[in-house]
């Protein structure tokens, strides 16, 4: 199958979406021949966003009274679909709303306003669902715009994707990118990230991957990542853009809480509440990332890792903040380690912590 035209994307979205159609494509693949514009413009140069642009519907819907995901892969060939805008209550918002047993490759979106006051939002797709035997994957894709949740439930919101769910047993993210911002208007959702909110899988790895989306949001226990919400791995990701969740409890510039991460960077000012970290708010091993912006949080608190067993080969280079109003972890490298930091550097002279109980502060680890 081919699409080279926008009637031609808008068919296929038809037909996935009111035929039942989407598991007829099971295996197959569908190819974009030609870039394609949906709408001449949707956000322009000052910010403001044409609210008269043309209703996109996603790819795929899924829910209690229907099932019509889609189920083969898509290939972008390395062209660019812009103007995609979606404003409108909806399970899953994106490009894509329901992703089953497929694959998305070589796709860039740019321009494009994706918002929902119901569930899910991914700037591609929303909904990445299959099964234990899936093999499944989002390769070489960007995203070039702005994702908003309006929703008053706690539904994760991505730049890429918003929920890869639980049921797959493992799912790649390989050279995705994305630019723009992410904001939670009434800071509840659970799982915000630049290139994917709720990394719900077994496995889930992130290799490659970069993130220049301003966040903002979160609730209170809330996993925030530049590059992801929470996964398992992460390898040569980089966050360039700052990110703020006053009230989340794991915050950091590549991911909120994480199994491992190597070769990793920060670039851009974090500020979190619990565990905050440059690179991660909390993970089991790291090792040879770097920090290079400032860290601000309110318990255990460090510029690569809030909370870490194992750090090996990690650096920090700027000042570190801990405004706990209780006891509190302050570290250049790790705020709190319950195994080891082993080879690890600061150089940074600032590593402050205003708690108003027991304070442990450290050049390299708080404790």
């Amino acid at each position: 199958y081919t699409i080279s035209t926008a009637q031609e994307l808008a068919n296929f979205a038809y037909y996935v979406n009111n035929h039942s159609t989407g598991a007829a494509y099971k295996g197959k693949y569908i190819e974009l021949l030609a870039d394609i514009v949906l709408n001449d413009w949707v956000i322009n140069e000052n910010g403001e966003i044409n609210t008269s642009a043309q209703e996109w519907t996603p790819i795929g819907e899924y829910g209690t009274f229907f099932n019509d995901s889609f189920e083969g892969t898509f290939l972008g060939n390395g062209h660019t679909i812009s103007g995609v805008y979606v404003n409108t209550e909806r399970s899953y918002n994106g490009l894509f709303g329901d992703l089953k047993y497929g694959s998305i490759k070589d796709l860039y979106i740019k321009d494009s306003y994706i918002a929902n006051g119901s569930k899910v939002t991914g700037g591609l797709v929303a909904h990445v669902h299959g099964d234990a035997d899936s093999d499944q994957g989002i390769e070489n894709c960007s995203f070039e715009g702005i994702v908003v949740s309006h929703s008053s439930k706690n539904a994760p919101v991505g730049g890429i994707a918003g929920l890869v769910h639980s049921e797959i047993e493992a799912f790649l993210f390989n050279n995705c990118s994305v630019s723009g911002k992410i904001v939670d208007s009434n800071n509840v959702a659970t799982y915000l990230g630049g290139v994917c909110g709720n990394s719900g899988c077994k496995a889930i790895k992130y290799i490659n991957c970069s993130n220049d989306m301003v966040i903002n949001g979160g609730k209170s226990d809330a996993y925030v990542g530049g590059i992801a919400g929470n996964g398992s791995i992460f390898s040569n990701c980089v966050n360039n853009k700052p990110l703020q969740s006053n009230n989340s409890k794991y915050v950091g510039g590549i991911t909120g809480q994480a199994d491992s991460i190597f070769s990793s960077e920060n670039n851009a000012i974090i500020i979190g509440k619990d565990k905050v970290g440059g690179v991660a708010g909390s993970t089991k091993y790291m090792s040879a990332c770097i920090n290079n912006a400032t860290v601000t949080g309110n318990g255990a608190v460090g510029g690569v890792s809030g909370e870490v067993a194992r750090a090996l080969g990690c650096i920090n280079y700027a000042d570190i903040t801990n405004n706990s109003t209780g006891d509190g972890y302050t570290g250049g490298v790790v705020g709190y380690s319950s195994a080891q930091v082993n080879d690890c550097f600061n150089y940074s002279s600032h590593i402050s912590s205003a708690t108003s109980g027991t304070s442990y502060t450290g050049g390299v680890a708080g404790y």
